[in-house]
């Protein structure tokens, strides 16, 4: 009797087992290109939202801390040369009726060209944007502060 039980239970222990996160280009991949959010218009978040957003995305994902944080700048320190690790700065550049655009920068440390900064520029702008414009974080548990080296 035991026996018949058996497959049930291996089928059932399978299903249970947690399945790996996606990795960084799968959880990028539905996310459309953009070079900068627009926002306090009727379709986006308010542009205190979105700027409170740049800073927390900044201040989890920044291998250094923030430096300067005004209306319109927030600035990481910067990153040695040899190493290979970002630093950022994102601006807020207001407009007409309470609008702004928002848009990253980074500047990679790593003085090798053979050791690069990862994951790279396109990724981490996309996950920036994509973080300021909804407050969904595509890096959440994917990585530690951006400092791994390829």
């Amino acid at each position: 009797m035991k026996s018949q039980f058996l497959p049930l239970l291996v089928v059932l222990s399978v299903a249970c087992v947690p399945s790996k996160p996606p990795g960084l280009l799968t959880a990028l991949a539905p996310i459309p290109v953009r070079t900068e959010v627009a926002c306090g218009t009727t379709l986006t978040p308010t542009c205190e939202v979105a700027w409170q957003r740049a800073q927390l995305w900044l201040s989890t994902h920044a291998a250094t801390k923030l430096q300067t944080v005004t209306d319109v700048v927030l600035a990481t320190y910067n990153t040695s040369m040899s190493e290979p690790r970002f630093s950022f700065q994102a601006t807020r550049e207001p407009h007409t009726a309470g609008t702004a655009s928002i848009r990253i920068a980074m500047t990679c440390g790593s003085a090798p060209i053979s050791v690069r900064c990862e994951p790279d520029e396109t990724q981490l702008r996309l996950a920036f944007l994509h973080y300021v414009a909804t407050g969904k974080d595509v890096l959440a548990g994917l990585m530690r502060p951006i400092d791994s080296v390829r």
